[in-house]
Order: structure tokens, then C-alpha cells, then sequence
């Protein structure tokens, strides 16, 4: 007979020969009581017990399994990202992006012009979606010894008149820290010198 059951709501844990030998009981989250038996030898556990189902004692089998466990740590979000950018263009035309990286305490207002406070090495992904949520580009790199990144985009030829997101994300040991920025393609260079 195959069961499957979650092992919880330990209420009794005693371990004996100092701790080679752990016995549990308790009940699982169907209400069934188990103990069960755990021998600790030379890094293997052997582990056996018992389940009481249907009015009788039924043997547990141990299905081993590998858990990773991976501890991550929140980041802190204390970059201050200072952009320069095109904000309109038409097709064939580029949209230039350049990034500055700064500590946020020393530049609150994220001041692209200030020459001080700056971060080199810090990781920068650019990454532009268009109405539809589609990626079109994407570059990434890290800033240079003035805490600069420069990337650039080209609108495609015979592109249609729509907003574009551009999200970017800057990224060290300890920081991450993001901006969302708004672009417009115009579609065509009017032939008519028009808008």
C-alpha cells in the first residue's frame, strides 16, 4: 500500500546517544499519528517508522529527496540613476541613452551634471518594449570610471507611431536599483516638412 503524506505537526522530538538516534511523533496534516525513527551514521540517515490508517499500523517508507535551499538577500535600492535620453524619433533615427550611476546620498535629485558621487563597475541593463509589451532592444554593460553607460537604439525603418518603455536596471554586490522612462517614435520623416 502507497501513501502519500505530509509528515507535520511534530509534537514530540527526542533525540538519544547524543543525537545519533532522533525519534519523532506526531500527527500529519490528514490527522493521522506516526512516529518514526532516525539513525545518524557517518553522514547517512537511515530512517524507518510507523503510521496508524484504517485501524491498523502501517510501515513508512522514505522517498529521499535533494533540497536546495538558496538564501537570497534583499538589495538595497540606494542608487540614484541620472538619464539623458531621446525622448522623440523618427524611423531610421536613433534614441540615445546615457546612464550615470551615483551613491543616492550624494546625489538625491539625480543630478546627470554632477561631478561627483559617481559609481564605476556597476552593472546596467537597458531594455526597450513597444505597445505591445514586446521586447525591441536590449543592452547591457557596466559604467566606466565617471559612472557613465551609453548605449543607443535605431528606430526601425517604416515604424508606426507608438510609446516606447525603457526600463533600466543598475546592479551591484549590495544595490539594485530601477528606472522606467517613456519614448516616442514619430513614424517617417515627413516629406512635406510637416511634423
Amino acid at each position: 500500500m502507497n501513501v502519500s503524506l505530509t509528515l507535520v505537526m511534530i509534537s514530540t522530538l527526542e533525540n538519544f546517544f547524543n543525537g545519533n538516534i532522533i525519534r519523532v511523533s506526531g500527527q500529519t496534516i490528514e490527522g493521522f499519528p506516526y512516529i518514526t525513527y532516525s539513525k545518524v551514521s557517518d553522514e547517512n540517515i537511515d530512517t524507518h517508522g510507523i503510521i496508524f490508517i484504517n485501524n491498523q499500523f502501517i510501515k513508512l517508507s522514505f522517498e529521499e529527496r535533494s533540497i536546495i535551499i538558496i538564501k537570497t538577500q534583499d538589495k538595497k535600492d540606494d542608487l540614484a540613476l541620472a538619464v539623458q535620453y531621446t525622448q522623440r524619433a523618427h524611423s531610421k533615427q536613433f534614441i540615445f541613452i546615457d546612464v550615470k550611476v551615483f551613491e543616492k546620498e550624494q546625489n538625491n535629485y539625480s543630478n546627470y551634471n554632477q561631478n561627483y558621487g559617481y559609481l564605476s563597475n556597476i552593472n546596467i541593463t537597458v531594455t526597450i518594449t513597444n505597445e505591445e509589451n514586446n521586447e525591441v532592444f536590449s543592452s547591457n554593460g557596466i559604467t566606466n570610471d565617471k559612472g557613465l553607460f551609453e548605449t543607443k537604439y535605431q528606430i526601425p525603418d517604416n515604424s508606426k507611431r507608438e510609446t516606447l518603455i525603457i526600463v533600466i536596471n543598475a546592479e551591484n554586490e549590495n544595490s539594485s536599483s530601477s528606472k522606467s522612462l517613456q519614448a516616442f517614435t514619430l513614424g517617417n520623416i515627413p516629406t512635406d516638412g510637416g511634423p
